[in-house]
């Protein structure tokens, strides 16, 4: 019986350490695509894809208000762009072979770093791209609800791309638009890129609709 239990316990060390050993994982070289609306106060106004390297995820977030904003206009001659934090709040899809949701697939914020570039004088709604590229993304997985010990978790690493903005121009001021970001890859046609960033869009009033059905459901 002794010799049995002490089998066992090093059999559940052995169990545990590989657990832990296989615990985080990176991956890397992921394309990232987002389309951005401009936020009302709501939140919940970015919404794309990270497909590459086993992974095949539509997310969903939101950027801070004062950066892209829906009502606030800014000023011929003042700064723009620059710098934020996507805090994203949904992602489902496929990670290999398995398939995730909200319920066993979850996602931390990412900072989002991007040029910036100042708004011009002439009074014209205008466009302008930018380098831009998104932090570390940080998923985890949670097959098993009772062994929260063996969550994987996943350091996904994007390729770096283009953030383009736009901007039209009323009454004085320069008023978001539109906004895109896509990670730069020659192996991503510009059709494939355009599907991706159709499904963001898709994704953003999905976002909404859930948002409003958990504020009710909580009422």
């Amino acid at each position: 019986m002794t010799r049995f239990l002490s089998f066992s316990c090093t059999a559940l060390v052995l169990i545990s350490l590989h657990c832990f050993a296989d615990s985080v994982r990176n991956v890397n070289n992921v394309n990232a695509s987002l389309v951005i609306l401009p936020n009302d106060g709501s939140g919940d106004n970015a919404g794309g894809t990270l497909v590459g390297n086993g992974l095949n995820l539509t997310v969903g977030g939101g950027t801070p208000y004062f950066w892209f904003p829906a009502t606030d206009g800014f000023a011929p001659g003042s700064s723009g762009g620059g710098s934020t934090t996507i805090f994203f709040d949904s992602v489902f899809g496929t990670i290999g072979k398995n398939t995730y949701d909200n319920s066993n697939l979850f996602i931390q914020a990412a900072v989002f770093n991007a040029g910036g570039f100042i708004f011009p004088s002439d009074g014209n709604g205008f466009t302008v791209s930018v380098p831009a590229s998104i932090g570390l993304v940080v998923l985890q997985t949670c097959t098993d609800q009772g062994c929260t010990a063996c969550c994987n978790t996943l350091n996904v690493t994007t390729r770096p791309g283009t953030l383009t903005l736009s901007f039209a121009f009323y009454n004085g001021l320069y008023y978001a638009s539109r906004a895109s970001f896509a990670s730069s890859s020659a192996t991503v046609p510009e059709p494939s890129t355009l599907a991706l960033l159709a499904i963001g869009l898709g994704v953003l009033p999905w976002q909404k609709y859930r948002k409003i059905r958990s504020r009710a459901m909580k009422a």
